[in-house]
């Protein structure tokens, strides 16, 4: 029986995180044989907004990994605190001569300054596997790892590993998640939806400003319709205070991630500035806006749905299908050659 540790616990800040670990959990569960899976402590230092005491009094138990046959990292990690996170582990890891899969990576912001440590980082301690998310964090970590790969978000695997169940009850509905900035007009992505408004309708907000702060907690009036659509809510910082949370009508939160993956799966549309939430939708075959200017957008012209950037957009049925079997042969190819 194959162990493998994945960094996983980091949810309560970002429940879309899991979208990815759950696809990167598939993928493990069916390409190694006889494999057990187990979610790793993730120091949650965005949930709690740690200061550097308090996090130097964390105890990084993930990094105990000498009963494990294979150590993952995943997400848009590879930033300035990569060492700090992850270099106790990867140190470790070479050891015990235990491999190191990072998966679905990328960074933030894509400067030198982050480059330049993660590299570092990253040469001292090479991981096995390598598996991007986007083409420039290929391009910036190609050839450190044994086996590298210019890859797609495992949250686009969303529609393989989630089945849900229907809601006929709620009726047609557009689900709408904005935790950075107010909710806009949902009208007029409806229009956008059925055709009946074009190009651009609203610019990208930035996402963590604090003019976008003020208008945030000061929104109110969130309407229960638009048309014929029911409206539902999610938040997906749970973690966070309940009263920047339930001031707005019909909403979801929750630690858990299936309630929000059933939701996207039979929306109408939803539109978003969380950018997971709009990329689980593409992948359920549902129409999705995201209102968003990050440079974690990249992800989405790698697997060449950016269309969803300010605009409505669907994902063509299958349209993913030869890149996520492609990418799965890969990382079969390199955890074959990788374990013991």
């Amino acid at each position: 029986m194959h162990k493998v540790l994945i960094a996983s616990s980091n949810i309560s800040s970002n429940i879309g995180n899991d979208f990815f670990y759950r696809g990167i959990k598939y993928a493990l569960s069916i390409l190694v044989k006889d494999v057990d899976v187990f979610d790793g402590y993730f120091l949650p230092y965005n949930a709690y907004k740690l200061n550097e005491r308090e996090k130097n009094n964390n105890f990084d138990y993930f990094s105990k990994v000498s009963g494990v046959d294979l150590v993952v990292i995943a997400g848009p990690v590879l930033d300035v605190g990569f060492g700090k996170q992850f270099e106790a582990v990867l140190k470790q890891a070479e050891l015990y001569d235990v491999p190191v899969a990072v998966i679905s990576a990328g960074g933030r912001k894509y400067d030198e300054e982050e480059i330049d440590h993660c590299k570092s980082i990253l040469k001292k301690y090479p991981p096995k596997i390598f598996i991007s998310r986007d083409h420039d964090t290929y391009k910036n970590y190609n050839g450190i790892a044994e086996f590298s790969y210019d890859g797609i978000c495992f949250a686009f695997f969303a529609n393989d590993y989630f089945n849900g169940y229907p809601t006929k009850e709620m009726g047609d509905y557009l689900v709408s998640c904005f935790d950075f900035a107010p909710e806009p007009d949902l009208g007029l992505y409806v229009e956008l939806m059925d055709g009946k408004s074009k190009g651009k309708i609203i610019e990208p907000h930035t996402t963590r400003s604090l003019k976008q702060k003020f208008r945030y907690m000061l929104q109110k009036d969130f309407p229960d319709k638009i048309g014929d659509l029911n409206i539902i809510r999610t938040c997906h910082r749970p973690h966070r205070n309940k009263k920047l949370i339930f001031f707005r009508k019909k909403i979801v939160s929750s630690f858990i991630s299936d309630p929000y993956l059933n939701l996207y799966k039979n929306a109408e549309l939803t539109v978003t500035d969380r950018l997971h939430a709009a990329v689980v939708t593409l992948s359920f075959g549902n129409k999705a806006c995201l209102v968003l200017n990050s440079n974690r957008t990249r992800l989405l012209d790698r697997a060449g749905v950016e269309a969803c950037v300010n605009g409505v957009y669907q994902l063509p049925a299958d349209k993913l299908l030869g890149e996520k079997n492609e990418q799965l042969k890969f990382l079969k190819n390199a955890i074959d050659k990788s374990l013991k």
